[in-house]
C-alpha cells in the first residue's frame, strides 16, 4: 500500500475510531436494559419525540431531521435545559358533554378523543363533535379509560356507593360494538393503562383508603402487584413503559417498575408527596408530570425526578370553578400536541390548555 493510501486510511478510521467509542456507553447500556429503545422515526411513537416535539431540549420547536442530537433522560423523557411555563393559562372549551353527565377521564387514540362520563363511554372529534359509544350499567359509572395497542378501549367503572362491590374493568371494541368485562366483583376501580406488547391492563382499586395496584390479561386472569400504594388513583406510564407512575389521595405519587407480562420489579416507591389528589396523570416530553386534584380545582406540576411541585394558573371558561378530573395530551390531526386537554367536571366540558410543550412520547394505536 502507498503511504499516501495509508494516510487516507488511518484519516478514515481515526473518526469511526472516536464515533464507535461515543457511542459504546449507550450501546452497552441499551444491551443491559437500561437506556430505552425506540421505534424508528415514523413507527407510531407520538408526541414529544419521533414525529415531534423539542429539538435539543427547546422546548415548543419541530424536530424531525436531527433526533440524534436530543438527549433523553433513562426513562425516555427529553432532557430539556428549560422548564415549560406555569401560566396563566386561558383554557378553551373543545366540546360539551352530553346525556346523564358526570364527567371522569379522557384519552386520545391519535384519531380522537374518548371520554368516560356517567354512564357511557362517548368520543370527541377535533371539531367538538360528540357522540356515545357504548352505556355503562347502573348504578356504575364509567371512571378511568385508555386503549390497546389494536386500538380496543379499556376502562373502569365504580359505583357511588362508598364501599361498594361489583365494579368492573371493562373492554370495548368500536368495530364490532363488542363489550367483554376483564375483571368484576371490584371495589372502586380507578385507573386503568395498557403498554405496547402486553396481553393484559394494569389497574387501581381504592377502597377507603384500602387497595392495590393490580393486573388483568385480556383472558380474565388477575393478579394484585402490590398493596402497598394507599388509595390509589390515576396512572401513567413513562416513554420507556417499564417505570409506572401511581397516584395516591392524600398521600402523593408512586412509581413502580413493571414488565409486560404484569410482573413487578422491585418495589414501590414515593416520587412526589404532598400531592392531595391525583386523580389523572400525565407527562409532558420533558418529563413534568401534571396531575389533576378536580376537589382543589387546580393542576399541579411536578419538575423531573419528583422535585418542585407547582400550581397551573389557568382561567377556565365559564362562572364555575374550574375543576379537571381526566388529563391528557393532544394526539392527532385537529388536536394540538402543545396543549393538555382536561374534562372539567363542573361545566361538563372537555377543556384544551396551551401550555406550550408537547406531551410525551406513546406508542398510538395503527
Amino acid at each position: 500500500m502507498s503511504k499516501s493510501a495509508s494516510v487516507r486510511g488511518s484519516m478514515v478510521s481515526a473518526p469511526l475510531a472516536v464515533l464507535a467509542m461515543a457511542l459504546l456507553p449507550s450501546i452497552l447500556l441499551a444491551r443491559c436494559g437500561i437506556w430505552p429503545t425506540f421505534p424508528p422515526r415514523d413507527g407510531g411513537m407520538d408526541g414529544g419525540g419521533m414525529d415531534g416535539g423539542a429539538r435539543d431540549g427547546v422546548v415548543g420547536t419541530n424536530d424531525r431531521a436531527d433526533i440524534a442530537t436530543d438527549v433523553f433522560s433513562p426513562e425516555g423523557f427529553r432532557v430539556c435545559p428549560t422548564a415549560p411555563g406555569l401560566g396563566p393559562f386561558t383554557a378553551v372549551s373543545v366540546a360539551s358533554l352530553t346525556g346523564t353527565v358526570f364527567a371522569n377521564d379522557l384519552a386520545f387514540d391519535g384519531r380522537m378523543a374518548f371520554v368516560t362520563v356517567s354512564d357511557q363511554v362517548q368520543q370527541v372529534t377535533a371539531v367538538g363533535a360528540v357522540s356515545g359509544l357504548t352505556t355503562v350499567t347502573s348504578p356504575l359509572n364509567g371512571y378511568g379509560i385508555r386503549y390497546l395497542a389494536n386500538g380496543d378501549i379499556v376502562f373502569a367503572t365504580f359505583s357511588v356507593t362508598a364501599g361498594a362491590t361489583g365494579n368492573t374493568i371493562t373492554r370495548f371494541e368500536p368495530s364490532t360494538g363488542m363489550v367483554t368485562q376483564l375483571a368484576s366483583g371490584l371495589t372502586n376501580a380507578h385507573g386503568v393503562v395498557s403498554m405496547p406488547g402486553a396481553g393484559g391492563v394494569f389497574f387501581t382499586q381504592n377502597n377507603s383508603g384500602v387497595g392495590g395496584l393490580f393486573y388483568v390479561t385480556l383472558g380474565g386472569a388477575m393478579t394484585q402487584l402490590t398493596a402497598a400504594i394507599p388509595s390509589p388513583t390515576g396512572l401513567a406510564f413513562a416513554p420507556d413503559y417499564r417505570h409506572l407512575y401511581v397516584g395516591s389521595a392524600g398521600m402523593g405519587v408512586y412509581v413502580v417498575e413493571v414488565l409486560n407480562d404484569g410482573t413487578l420489579v422491585g418495589t414501590p416507591r414515593m416520587y412526589a408527596a404532598s400531592l392531595v389528589k391525583a386523580d389523572s396523570l400525565a407527562f409532558d416530553q420533558c418529563g413534568y408530570l401534571y396531575a389533576a386534584d378536580k376537589d382543589r380545582n387546580r393542576i399541579m406540576r411536578v419538575s423531573p425526578g419528583g422535585g418542585a411541585i407547582d400550581t397551573l394558573v389557568v382561567s377556565a371558561p365559564g362562572a364555575m370553578a374550574f375543576s379537571p378530573w381526566g388529563l391528557a395530551f393532544g394526539r392527532g390531526a385537529g388536536f394540538d400536541p402543545n396543549s393538555l386537554y382536561a374534562l372539567d367536571v363542573n361545566s361538563n366540558t372537555v377543556l384544551r390548555i396551551p401550555i406550550g410543550v408537547p406531551g410525551a412520547a406513546i406508542v398510538l394505536p395503527p
